[in-house]
């Protein structure tokens, strides 16, 4: 694996286990609302919300709360999924720009954004993002390889 660059956060680690009120977020035509909070291996810190556009459940999106890259080298710091009958809205990049607001409320000024090889609609996101390529990693045990950006808050 390769070692991404990821500046540190600039919090103390305790501030990463408070977990602040973002119940729910409003994007332009859509809201993320708040499903759960939760720590990965190593204690880091996410949150998961539902997106819903008018109502009606429109996908799923999930923050990670790290700046040490190398430590969520292949998921990221943000993952959405987008109902079928959503495509086409920029949920993915819109979803993201929303929530901007957790990453820059700990600190963080950069993200790592990472999707399987070939998935050409978050690859448009990333680049509806103004994200920079990074690299493509490659696993031996058969793995899809994960394409990665970067972008800067």
């Amino acid at each position: 694996m390769s070692n991404a660059p990821g500046p540190r956060m600039g919090v103390e680690d305790k501030d990463y286990k408070i977990f602040k009120d973002f119940s729910l977020i409003s994007g332009d035509g859509f809201e993320l609302q708040l499903v759960n909070t939760f720590f990965l291996k190593d204690n880091i810190p996410g949150y998961e919300f539902n997106i819903k556009v008018d109502g009606e459940h429109a996908g799923t999106c999930s923050v990670i709360l790290e700046s040490d890259f190398e430590k969520i080298a292949d998921f990221g710091n943000f993952g959405v999924t987008v109902d079928h009958k959503f495509f086409g809205i920029k949920l993915p990049s819109r979803t993201a720009k929303a929530c901007y607001v957790i990453f820059e409320s700990y600190g963080q000024n950069s993200l790592l954004l990472t999707h399987d090889e070939g998935n050409h609609s978050i690859e448009k996101a990333c680049k509806e993002l103004n994200a920079t390529y990074l690299d493509t990693l490659k696993f031996e045990d058969g793995r899809v390889p994960k394409t990665r950006y970067i972008v800067s808050l």
